[in-house]
């Protein structure tokens, strides 16, 4: 749930995201919550499993970036 929330977001606020941290694919994340909330023909663990951890540690360096502006 709580990667979910965190592509809630990233969907919610993709304008706004995308011009503060140009060298992101906002796109790809606000999609990422439609494959995990929506998961026709089944939800794949390992999918999101792979993402989360590719995910989190690059989003908690861009944080911690937007935090010191």
């Amino acid at each position: 749930m709580p990667f979910l929330c965190i592509c809630e977001l990233a969907a919610r606020f993709e304008d706004n995201l995308k011009d503060l941290v140009l060298d992101y694919d906002w796109e790809a994340m606000a999609k990422m919550k439609n494959q995990i909330a929506h998961p026709y023909g089944g939800f794949d663990f390992d999918f999101v499993w792979e993402a989360a951890i590719r995910d989190i540690s690059d989003l908690t360096i861009i944080c911690e970036g937007l935090l010191s502006i």
